[in-house]
């Protein structure tokens, strides 16, 4: 675990409220939406892991909003 609260936000979500998915996807790409002055929501982009390599998909994890404290 990270000590960046931002990053413990990411990690735990992805391990309990997104569990099921990260186990069998792949985050492709993470990104932050500012949506207020101390408040930002993550949006991450799925990739699939195949035989021949990674594969787009068109899934996004869109994370509850991230209050800095």
């Amino acid at each position: 675990m990270s000590n960046d609260p931002s990053v413990e936000f990411i990690e735990r979500h992805m391990d309990e409220s997104f569990g099921a998915l990260m186990k069998v996807y792949l985050v492709k790409d993470l990104y932050w939406l500012e949506v207020g002055e101390k408040e930002a929501r993550a949006i991450a982009e799925l990739s699939l892991p195949t035989e021949r390599g990674l594969e787009d998909t068109n899934l996004i994890v869109l994370f509850p909003i991230y209050i800095e404290e």
